[in-house]
């Protein structure tokens, strides 16, 4: 009788930060065996890659352990789900997992440390790059005192751009806090500031 699997998986990362997971594949045979592979995309199922498989949709598993790579890379914050199936076409051993994904807020892009003396003004470039694409808009906001820059900014995708963060020290002592880029759809980007004076 064919044997049948069915398993849940979930995978749970900040956005844009990848999360690497390897699905084992078990060939008890003495020799290769022809794995199918189907990979069924669901809401934001894109996050969801077989980099290893470079797009084939079969592969010849080894005797013994195999391992498929799925990487989880959320865009921004949400659940993503997909549905991975692996056929082994000589023993028709059906494997089926229900992938869940969750994309959680995305981490600092950098943490910047600064070292300023009081009332005198510090330039500090923020080095921003985007992937390829278009140019973005971005609101700016900052939770850090004393610190002042432009509150629009643009970013050309797959470009580098330097944001000109300036802070005046009002008092000494050592400050935290985030600058914020955000765009019109919500994303946004952040970047965690500490300065000393």
């Amino acid at each position: 009788m064919p044997k049948k699997v069915r398993a849940i998986l979930e995978m749970t990362s900040p956005a844009r930060i990848p999360l690497e997971q390897d699905i084992p594949v078990i060939n008890s045979l003495d020799q290769p065996s022809e794995i199918k592979v189907t990979l069924t995309k669901g809401n934001h199922g894109d996050y969801f890659k077989l980099p290893n498989l470079q797009g084939a949709t079969q592969f010849k598993a080894k005797k013994g352990l195999n391992n498929i790579k799925l990487v989880f890379y959320p865009d921004w914050i949400g659940e993503s789900d997909a549905k991975l199936v692996l056929l082994n076409k000589d023993t028709n051993e059906h494997f089926e997992y229900d992938i869940k994904g969750v994309g959680e807020e995305p981490l600092a892009e950098e943490e910047i440390i600064v070292e300023c003396k009081v009332r005198e003004a510090k330039k500090v470039p923020i080095k921003f790059r985007l992937p390829e694409g278009a140019m973005r808009d971005f609101e700016v906001t900052f939770d850090l005192p004393n610190a002042s820059g432009p509150e629009k900014f643009s970013v050309p995708y797959g470009s580098e751009k330097d944001y000109p963060l300036v802070i005046t020290p009002a008092m000494g002592g050592e400050f935290t806090g985030s600058v914020t880029f955000t765009s019109q759809d919500g994303v946004y980007y952040w970047y965690m500031v500490t300065y000393r004076s």
